[in-house]
């Protein structure tokens, strides 16, 4: 009788070490994912102001050059409303030609045409951040057991910037 109340206690003890555990474990996996997802929307948000500071400063080159207003004016409309990843790209890929179209004439104000080099470094460097963001959420994501937490927790993975860009832009 002692033998068995002992083998019970056991078992006992086992199955609440085995559940704290899975719980200890559940926990770890639900505040990777939190983490994973707070750096992606924090290089979404780094990518939007790169994005913003180009198109501004493509705005004040047009001014200074007074050709292609109208059209730097539809692509930051186009720029503004964008509320997908996928509408984003298409206007980046929009202001970039707007972009190549006004270096190529070869005038205006050289420190202006600088800040808009800078601006494009820093929009490609926050684009690359921001898809290694999504990279690794969506590893995350997708691979068991995280995955089941991530179900739990109604996270989808992501779209890269540009949606489907090949690893290097």
């Amino acid at each position: 009788m002692q033998g068995s109340l002992a083998a019970t206690a056991m078992l006992i003890g086992f199955v609440f070490v085995l559940a704290a555990m899975v719980v200890g474990y559940g926990i770890a996996v639900s505040s990777a994912l939190k983490h994973a997802r707070r750096k992606a929307e924090g290089a979404w948000q780094a990518l939007e102001a790169a994005l913003q500071r180009r198109n501004q400063l493509t705005g004040e080159l047009a001014a200074a050059l007074d050709r292609d207003q109208a059209r730097v004016a539809e692509v930051q409309r186009l720029a503004a409303e964008a509320k997908s990843v996928r509408l984003h790209a298409e206007a980046d890929r929009a202001m970039r030609a707007v972009v190549t179209d006004l270096a190529r004439t070869g005038e205006g104000d050289a420190a202006l045409r600088a800040e808009l080099e800078a601006a494009e470094s820093a929009l490609d460097q926050a684009s690359a951040d921001y898809n290694a963001a999504v990279r690794k959420l969506n590893t995350v994501i997708t691979t068991f057991p995280s995955n089941v937490m991530a179900g739990f927790m109604g996270l989808l993975p992501l779209s890269t910037f540009p949606p489907d860009a090949p690893e290097s832009r």
